[in-house]
């Protein structure tokens, strides 16, 4: 029975089998009390690979259902697996309504991450020389973002020369000018 297991996959001469068929294939021979180790070996595969069909074979009826129906791809369901958890088939459903919204027929990374976090990807260099140029020079950042209000309610405490002086101080203006 093992043996007639094992040649589902290595003799094969037909289409090659999908990743949820090789899963139950392995997942078979684990209920024969193979060990990963062993089906990695006699089919000529990673651990690795063993591991990750095996949780395919473990995940929700949703998420089998998903790849089996091709709207995601088997590698796209198991790293939401391995990210997610629990939470995993919702996000593959999420990402699959994002998809639809979008026209296409099949979920990818794009559709699984969140669009805030793309946007600050995008930011980050910038982001990154902003606080270099802080870092650099704060005078001038704060010349350029300082804010001075119109009516000067804020600085109620300075006197009308201590104001102006604070004021010069932001600016850069020298004592002589």
């Amino acid at each position: 029975q093992e043996d007639l297991t094992v040649r589902l996959v290595t003799t094969n001469a037909g289409r090659e089998l999908s990743a949820l068929e090789k899963a139950a294939v392995y997942k078979r021979l684990i209920n024969y009390r193979w060990s990963e180790a062993d089906i990695a070996k006699r089919l000529g595969v990673t651990v690795q690979h063993v591991e990750n069909l095996l949780l395919l074979a473990g995940a929700s009826p949703s998420i089998r259902q998903m790849v089996a129906n091709d709207e995601v791809s088997a590698s796209l369901a198991i790293e939401t697996l391995r990210a997610h958890g629990i939470k995993a088939a919702e996000r593959l459903t999420e990402g699959l309504h994002g998809a639809r919204s979008a026209g296409k027929a099949k979920v990818t990374k794009q559709h699984l991450t969140d669009p805030s976090s793309r946007f600050a990807k995008r930011q980050a260099p910038q982001l990154f020389s902003l606080v270099k140029s802080v870092k650099a020079d704060p005078l001038g950042c704060k010349q350029i973002l300082a804010y001075i209000p119109d009516n000067p309610d804020l600085y109620e405490f300075l006197s009308g020369i201590k104001y102006l002086n604070f004021v010069a101080d932001i600016f850069g203006v020298s004592k002589a000018d």
